[in-house]
Parts: C-alpha cells; sequence; structure tokens
C-alpha cells in the first residue's frame, strides 16, 4: 500500500472583524491486497489465491473557501463554499482472467475493472444573531454531485462442486458507462430562548429536498430544553423530539436502477453445463462484453433476468426522535446522568417482488423446490417485453425503532485524576431493507411483517469507561476500555428451498437474527508529554496503541445452520468468518509527534 497526504493553507486577515482562509488538499492511495483479498482467511468455505489480486486506487483533488464577517457584535454570517474532484473508488485485476471457483477448495482469477469519478460543489452559508434572551441561527446548504461511473467484467466465473463437476457459469454482459448526479438543498432556523436563569428552550425548523426523490415536504421541526431543577446546576433536567430524513446514498440508489432496467446497458447471465454447450463456449473460454446483446445465441438472450425498477412517490425516510434525561452532582464531584432515548423510523426503502414464486410450505429443511418448478408458479413470464424472473420495486414500506437506556458517571480527582464511564442498554430491531447487507429476505412474499427482527447492528449491552492520570515529568496517561454483546447472527439454510434462486431461507422455525455472536472487547492506551519552547511554542510526543490485548472483535458469523442440504447440524454454524474485512483492527502501535505555535 501507498498513501500520498498533501495540504496547503493560507489565511488573511481583512479587519479585526473579517477573516478568510483557502484550503488545497490533495490524497492518492494505492492496495495490491484491499480487504485481505489475497489470503487463505478471505473467505470461510475456500481460501482466495493469489491469482485474485486487485489494484485497488483512490485518489482526490480539493479546494475549500471559508469567510466569516462579524457584521456587528450580535452578528455573524460564515459562508464556505468547496469543489472536489475525486475518484473515490477504481478497481483493476493484476492477473486478469476467468474466475475458477472450486467448491471448498480455492477461489482463483479476477477480471472485474471499475473505475468511479465524483465531482462535488458545495456552497453554504450561516448567520448567527443575538437580540436579548434569544440566539438565532439560519442558513442553507447547496450541494451539486456528478458522477461518471464505468464497470465491466472482462470474462466469465466458473463454478465447481467438490467433485470437479461444472455447476454454472456467469458473466456480466456489456460495459455500464453511466454519467448521473443530484442536486441536495437544506435550510434550517433554530432558537436557543432563555427565558430565565433555570429554564432554556431549543426551537427548530429545517428543510430538506433530494433530486433523487420525489419528496418536497421534508420539513423537520425540533424543540429541547433544558431545566435547573434547584437552581443551583446540581440536577438539571433536559429533553427533545425531532422529526429528522434521511438521504440514500445516491450511487448505490441510481446505479441500482440503471443496471437492472429492462434496457440495461449490462446483462448478468447465468448457464447451465447444457446451456453453456449450446452457446459454442467452452471452458476456459468467456464471451467479449462488448459484442452487442442481440448477436448472442438465442440461449443466452432467451434467459430469464431479475428486474429492479424504482417505484412511483419515492419518499426521504423520516424518523422521529425522543429523549429524555437527568443530570445530578453528588458528593465529591461526581457527576451521574440517566438518559432514555427513542427513535421511530419509517418510509425505509425496501423491495416488493411483483413477480415471486408463489410460497411453498416446506416440512422439513431437507425439503427443496427446483427453480424450475418455482419459476412455473410466477405471475408472468415477460415484462416490458424481456424475459424476466424477480421484477422488484423500491417503495418505503420499511420500518425500524430504537429504545436505549444510558446511564453515566465522571469525576475529576484533583488535578491529576479524570474518570468517566457509561453504560447502555438497548434494543433496535427492523424489517429488511434493501440498502445493507444482507438484504435478501426469508421470502420476497412477505418482506416487512416476517422480517422484523433485532437489527444487524442490534447490541444488547455496550460499557465504555475513559480515564486519565497525570504523571510525574509532565507525562500523561490514559485508557479507554469498551464491552459489548456480540453482533447478530442470521441462520439460514445454506440452500434454496423455496426455488426464489437465493440460498438465504432460514431454518424452520428460526426467525431473522434469532442468534447472537461472541462479546466485542478493546482497550485504548496513549502516553504523550509536551515540551513547552517559548510562550506561543510547544513540542508534544505520544505513543498510542489500539487493541492492546489483540482481541479478536469478529462481527461477521459462519451463518449455516446445516451442512448436506439439511442433513446434519453443521459443527461451525457461529463460528467467526476469518479475514481482515470481517474483524476490527487489531492491535496497532502509532507514534506523533507536533509542533504547535
Amino acid at each position: 500500500m501507498r498513501e500520498d497526504l498533501g495540504l496547503f493553507k493560507i489565511d488573511h486577515r481583512f479587519t479585526e472583524n473579517h477573516t478568510a482562509s483557502l484550503r488545497l488538499n490533495a490524497h492518492r492511495n494505492t492496495n495490491t491486497n484491499t480487504n485481505d483479498r489475497i489470503t487463505f482467511l478471505a473467505q470461510s468455505v475456500q481460501p482466495i489465491q493469489p491469482s485474485a489480486a486487485t489494484l485497488s486506487k483512490t485518489q482526490s483533488l480539493g479546494v475549500q473557501l471559508n469567510d466569516n464577517y462579524v457584521i456587528n457584535s450580535n452578528l455573524l454570517n460564515e459562508f464556505r463554499a468547496s469543489y472536489t474532484n475525486a475518484i473515490p473508488s477504481s478497481s483493476e485485476p493484476i492477473m486478469p482472467g476467468a474466475i475458477i471457483i472450486r467448491n471448498g477448495v480455492s477461489t482463483e482469477g479476477n477480471n472485474t475493472y471499475s473505475n468511479v469519478r465524483l465531482q462535488n460543489t458545495q456552497i453554504t452559508d450561516q448567520m448567527s444573531l443575538q437580540l436579548g434572551k434569544h440566539s438565532f441561527k439560519f442558513g442553507g446548504e447547496y450541494t451539486r454531485q456528478i458522477l461518471h461511473d464505468v464497470s465491466y467484467q472482462a470474462f466469465g466465473t466458473y463454478t465447481f462442486a467438490g467433485t470437479g463437476a461444472l455447476i454454472n457459469f456467469r458473466q456480466q454482459l456489456g460495459i455500464a458507462d453511466l454519467r448521473y448526479g443530484q442536486s441536495r438543498f437544506a435550510g434550517f432556523f433554530q432558537d436557543d430562548w432563555r427565558l430565565n436563569s433555570r429554564l432554556t428552550l431549543n426551537l427548530g425548523l429545517r428543510y430538506d429536498y433530494q433530486s433523487i426523490i420525489d419528496d418536497y415536504d421534508n420539513f423537520g421541526p425540533r424543540v429541547g430544553f433544558a431545566y435547573d431543577l434547584d437552581g443551583n446546576g446540581d440536577t438539571v433536567i433536559r429533553g427533545g423530539a425531532g422529526r429528522y430524513f434521511d438521504q440514500p446514498f445516491f450511487h448505490g440508489f441510481t446505479q441500482r436502477y440503471l443496471l437492472n432496467a429492462p434496457n440495461a446497458l449490462t446483462r448478468q447471465i447465468t448457464l447451465t453445463p447444457a446451456q453453456l454447450a449450446a452457446s459454442g463456449v467452452a471452458f476456459p473460454n468467456s464471451f467479449d462484453p462488448r459484442t452487442p446483446f442481440s448477436q448472442f445465441p438465442a440461449s443466452v438472450q432467451n434467459l430469464r433476468r431479475d428486474l429492479f425498477l424504482k417505484g412511483e412517490d419515492i419518499r426521504n425516510p423520516e424518523t422521529i426522535q425522543f429523549s429524555i434525561g437527568i443530570q445530578r452532582k453528588l458528593f465529591g464531584d461526581f457527576i451521574v446522568n440517566a438518559d432514555y432515548i427513542h427513535n421511530t423510523s419509517t418510509g425505509l426503502l425496501t423491495a416488493f417482488n411483483i413477480n415471486a414464486p408463489v410460497p411453498v410450505a416446506r416440512a422439513a429443511d431437507s425439503q427443496i423446490r427446483s427453480q424450475t418448478a418455482a419459476d412455473a408458479t410466477r405471475l408472468f413470464a415477460t415484462y416490458a417485453g424481456v424475459p424476466v424472473r424477480d421484477v422488484l420495486i423500491s417503495n418505503n414500506a420499511g420500518r425500524a425503532s430504537y429504545d436505549a437506556l444510558s446511564i453515566g458517571v465522571n469525576k475529576r480527582f484533583g488535578s491529576r485524576y479524570t474518570f468517566a464511564a457509561n453504560y447502555v442498554f438497548s434494543e433496535a430491531s427492523d424489517s429488511v431493507t434493501d440498502d445493507h447487507h444482507g438484504a435478501n429476505p426469508n421470502d420476497f412474499s412477505d418482506v416487512v411483517r416476517a422480517e422484523r427482527a433485532p437489527s444487524d447492528f442490534n447490541q444488547r449491552h455496550r460499557f465504555v469507561a475513559y480515564g486519565t492520570v497525570n504523571l510525574p515529568y509532565d507525562f500523561e496517561f490514559s485508557g479507554i476500555a469498551s464491552i459489548a454483546s456480540g453482533l447478530r447472527i442470521n441462520p439460514i439454510t445454506g440452500v434454496d428451498n423455496n426455488g426464489d434462486g437465493r440460498t438465504v431461507d432460514r431454518p424452520l422455525g428460526f426467525a431473522r437474527n434469532s442468534f447472537v455472536g461472541t462479546a466485542q472487547k478493546r482497550f485504548d492506551a496513549s502516553l504523550s508529554r509536551s515540551f513547552g519552547i517559548t510562550e506561543n511554542a510547544r513540542f508534544e510526543l505520544r505513543a498510542d496503541v489500539f487493541n492492546v490485548f489483540n482481541n479478536s472483535n469478529f462481527y461477521r458469523f459462519i451463518n449455516n445452520y446445516y451442512t448436506n442440504n439439511g442433513a446434519a447440524l453443521n459443527p461451525l454454524f457461529g463460528q467467526p468468518v476469518g479475514g481482515v474485512s470481517n474483524v476490527d483492527p487489531g492491535r496497532q502501535i502509532q507514534f506523533v509527534a507536533r509542533f504547535v505555535f
């Protein structure tokens, strides 16, 4: 890996009340082993060979202008404009070739090329006004993003069984050369109103607009308060509520519909050994992805496709948030606090399959309906003149909720010691959404009610403690300890029981995310010292050790509940999946030297 960073900044003072700054920054990163791509720990089923190595590149070049103007003693204006031209994602195989998957043995080869270039222009302006007991803030932000997205697969993928027999051949045909963009606008008004020495109100209103969403009434009111119960600061009650809107990441949101429309530039095909033989392609050859689709053999043109279409009147998901808490100062300068938080999210993006197979009632987990039998129950064979299997249409049917009780304590022991700790007891639940990992439901006939379960990121218990100690000779030691429940595990049978083409069917009697992985724990520590040079300059040395005890905090686990098509329980179920992309970083040591003037 190689990483280069560059930063240039100039500040200018026009007057005592008017200052500006201009900043230029550049970044470039190259990596030949992204996410542990070529190690034997990258997958739980078979290792990935060095022939699958990928050269990944990211780079950015940006400029930002800031202008701060104190108009008078009560009015301040802050203006910022920025432009960034970046490549957030670019990859190419080091050794291009057909991908060969030998189940239980290895994955070899790589042939996917992709390049994404993003241009981002942003203008913001905010004013702060002080009038008596009111502190007003108001302003707006405009963002324009333009993206050029190119991707293609030069060759196909051959998948073989452990016996050596060919299972299928897959390839993306065509070259995706996409250009799209979006505009965003936000405006806000906020009033911090100090009614008296004991009560302060926070009142606000925000409006958000995103051009790729059919939503124009995203007004989010907010209200909050802080009340000094005794008038001496020993007991303070705080609370608030508000309406907030989410904005889908426009790259994945837009790309999905462009690549899965009836007239898409690319098509993903899967051929059986018989279909592959009929096409005239033999191992290890592949199709030329630049060939017009009309020139492919009929056995390829007549394959059923999966479509993903944008539904009508798609809205921005919204969340209603409420919180109430109390903070109390106790003896010896101990400060304790307890807070309750509740979030309810509605309108989350999910998908409805208007051409799903008729649901099948399984008598046992080993029961399998063939894809041919499942396809025979679909409502229609073509859509917009295209042979189809699944026809997914996005909607706003998803829901989620979050409840948490947070209890904290902090204490300063003179000038040498500080200590703080916080414990959170929480529950997060949601239905399957179409924009996160593991989004495929057990059955597309019911993606909301039957899929409502603890969230993938749900952690029932989480405890964090922090402390600092001022040591002799001006050294300072600090440490952070974190302990949390494990993440959720979604049990699956590992085979396509219902014939819908997805191997995410769950064992009978189990709900989504019904198991919990191993607990997580981590300890970070640092030692630092500051050396005074002059009245306005100092030199700082710091050593940081992250994950001191090298704990393995996994967030992906083997979730196949059975082996041999449901004939036997999987003894590896619930075991962590190896690879650096599936676990938080191990022990890391960092040394920092800084000159401050």
